[in-house]
């Protein structure tokens, strides 16, 4: 429907008043095969949320982790300008601590919706707009301790960032979210955390150390290990193109489910084409140039949960695109006529600038508008009343109509909204500040 379409985004809305509908039906579906999680990190996950109070919303526990790769990010831009430089060890240690924080807050906070009955579409959107965000700062702090350089991460990103998105647009057509045994989540943010502490103790020098040379092209330990995620990054991608091309019962046909991805290989087309043609600019201002990508990249992976989590058809363009459009085409022309008439810096300060404004846009507004569709607080749980009522003898009957929580994550008490704690006689509830 274009003319409510049109009416949503010019009141500055991204969700239809379809797709508000669509969210009664919401549930989330999701599968984690991981090795580490199952064998080992579940226990440490399952105490840590124990450590939070009740009153803590989940999506605050979300944005606690956003921060903490903030932080880290922050410290590598400060020692590594141009991810050349080695880092001080310090910092190496300090970012693997930070990054292992945001993973365990990444798998408490659902696990916290769930203990306080406050699951919601907003909680499974923010959280994946917040690893959104997080994958392009994760590259960064590993980058940073192993010397990589812009270029390089570059070329890596370009290919890194697919199974990503591509996992979101997997979902968006088989409903469930499936990780595999080893997956980014888990075991691919315990290998960086792994490889900082390596560093830390070893010193960056270790990864830039010739180990041979091919075709005149020296070959050092973080070369190859940027190849070998390149390869990783490659096959996954397949797997999830793969995956949604055998489905027997699509809901569209496979050239709707094709198109789709038309804003994302323009993202990829065209921010190759403006960095490709523009080296020096990669290599000397990384955190600007590939920055301004990332947060594209973000956008454009939020739009597309947004589209899944309200079954709404997605969008052939994005307006975001734009920009980097004009900068490809001026690139090209530049290399053809081997004349720069527009210095490269301002444009990428120019397009950080407006992918920065564009996400916290799409993000506020996001917020407001489920918060008011949905009646709830994005960083707080409504003030609750818990009632006490002595716990029925464990029968054969009452196991059967039990909640669906895990024993480890029931809610500890029920929730009630203010209109509904009046109701409630005194002497059988007890008001918690």
């Amino acid at each position: 429907m274009p003319g409510e379409w049109w009416h949503t985004r010019k009141h500055g809305k991204y969700i239809t008043k379809q797709g508000l509908e669509n969210l009664a039906g919401y549930g989330y579906h999701g599968v984690d095969n991981s090795f580490f999680g199952n064998l080992v990190l579940k226990y440490w996950w399952t105490w840590a949320t124990e450590q939070f109070p009740l009153w803590m919303a989940p999506n605050l526990i979300t944005l606690i982790g956003l921060v903490c790769n903030v932080v880290g990010y922050i410290l590598v831009a400060i020692y590594a300008p141009t991810l050349t430089e080695p880092v001080p060890r310090w910092v190496c240690f300090v970012c693997g601590i930070l990054i292992f924080t945001y993973q365990t807050l990444d798998n408490v906070d659902g696990k916290q919706a769930r203990r306080t009955g406050s699951s919601s579409p907003l909680g499974e959107l923010f959280d994946h707009g917040c690893d959104a965000l997080t994958m392009t700062l994760l590259a960064f702090m590993l980058a940073g301790a192993m010397r990589i350089g812009g270029y390089l991460l570059f070329i890596s990103l370009l290919i890194g960032w697919g199974p990503f998105y591509l996992a979101h647009w997997e979902e968006y057509h088989t409903g469930s979210l499936i990780l595999g045994k080893f997956n980014g989540p888990t075991e691919a943010q315990l290998l960086i955390i792994a490889l900082l502490f390596v560093t830390g103790i070893g010193g960056p020098s270790i990864w830039v150390h010739k180990i041979g040379e091919v075709a005149g092209r020296s070959i050092t330990p973080n070369f190859i290990g940027i190849l070998i995620t390149i390869v990783f990054s490659a096959v996954n991608t397949f797997q999830n193109i793969w995956h949604v091309l055998r489905l027997p019962h699509r809901v569209m046909r496979l050239r709707d489910c094709l198109l789709q991805l038309v804003p994302y290989c323009a993202f990829l087309i065209m921010g190759g084409l403006w960095l490709g043609f523009n080296i020096k600019l990669v290599r000397q201002h990384p955190h600007v140039s590939i920055n301004s990508l990332g947060l594209i990249f973000a956008y454009l992976t939020m739009r597309l949960i947004v589209n899944r989590v309200c079954r709404e058809k997605t969008q052939r363009w994005h307006a975001i695109l734009i920009p980097l459009l004009c900068f490809a085409i001026i690139s090209v022309l530049s290399s053809i006529t081997g004349q720069n008439a527009i210095s490269q810096l301002p444009m990428a300060w120019a397009l950080l600038a407006v992918g920065l404004l564009q996400v916290t846009f799409f993000s506020v507004s996001l917020i407001r508008q489920l918060t008011d569709h949905l009646d709830i607080y994005a960083f707080r749980i409504r003030p609750v009343t818990i009632l006490y009522s002595p716990a029925p003898a464990a029968t054969s009957s009452s196991s059967s109509s039990s909640s669906s929580y895990p024993a480890s994550e029931q809610p500890s008490a029920l929730l009630l909204d203010p209109e509904q704690r009046d109701s409630e006689s005194d002497d059988s509830a007890l008001e918690v500040s």
